[in-house]
């Protein structure tokens, strides 16, 4: 049995994602281990009363030992919200992901199995079916930028922007190390880990279709390109 860290980053999430997620994480997580939940609010509208009481309430269930939500006013980008999580995580393993649970209760118990198995690492692998199903444009987008984690940073593993991530917490602390706040963060320390000589696990997972992306990944293109020569100089 193993403590597991679920941390949840929220920036102007959909109505009723609490509830949602609260039922998702009632009815599907693995009974097996003892889990914390963390959710951090990246500024914007604070969480409703009625949200809050929503998810505090998870903690009632016997596998699910904790709630903590933190909130702050301005938005910081996601890598400063996972590592705010990080910062309150008390578990040996951590498994952070997307509000809308993307890829399902049965990714995250696999991603789980795999790091109390003693992966140190584990990242989705959303397979070529989960390119062909994006829209023109952002398929474009979403393999150009998978091309210069590759060539450009030099990656192994180039396939940086699927929400769910799984992690020790040795690795935990190496991502607190890191400088990117913002899109970059996760392509920051996934190659930082490839350098340590850390090993990364990969599992395939399917996206809900109802989760699929349409706008670009990071929003304005050219400041993502301005953001990938900061970093690359900075490597």
């Amino acid at each position: 049995m193993a403590e597991v860290d679920i941390i949840i980053p929220v920036y102007r999430p959909a109505n009723n994602w609490a509830s949602n997620l609260a039922q998702a994480l009632s009815n599907g997580l693995d009974t097996t281990h003892i889990y914390n939940l963390i959710i951090v609010n990246d500024g914007g509208k604070r969480l409703h009363k009625d949200e809050k009481i929503l998810l505090e309430k998870v903690s009632d269930l016997t596998h699910i030992n904790e709630v903590k939500i933190i909130e702050y006013k301005d938005n910081q980008g996601k890598g400063y919200t996972i590592r705010k999580g990080i910062e309150v995580s008390s578990g040996e393993l951590i498994v952070y992901t997307d509000d809308d649970l993307p890829y399902g209760m049965d990714a995250i118990n696999d991603m789980i199995k795999r790091l109390s198995d003693n992966a140190e690492v584990v990242l989705p692998d959303r397979g070529a079916d989960y390119f062909r199903s994006l829209p023109l444009k952002r398929r474009i987008i979403s393999k150009g930028l998978i091309w210069m984690n590759s060539l450009l940073m030099g990656m192994k593993h180039p396939d940086t922007q699927a929400g769910l991530k799984g992690l020790n917490c040795q690795v935990a602390n190496l991502i607190q190390e890191g400088k990117e706040n913002g899109f970059l963060f996760e392509v920051e320390w996934i190659q930082d880990v490839e350098k340590a000589g850390i090993a990364i696990t990969t599992i395939p997972v399917k996206i809900n279709k109802e989760a699929l992306p349409s706008g670009v990944p990071g929003g304005d293109i050219w400041k993502l390109l301005k953001a990938y020569l900061r970093l690359f100089r900075s490597r």
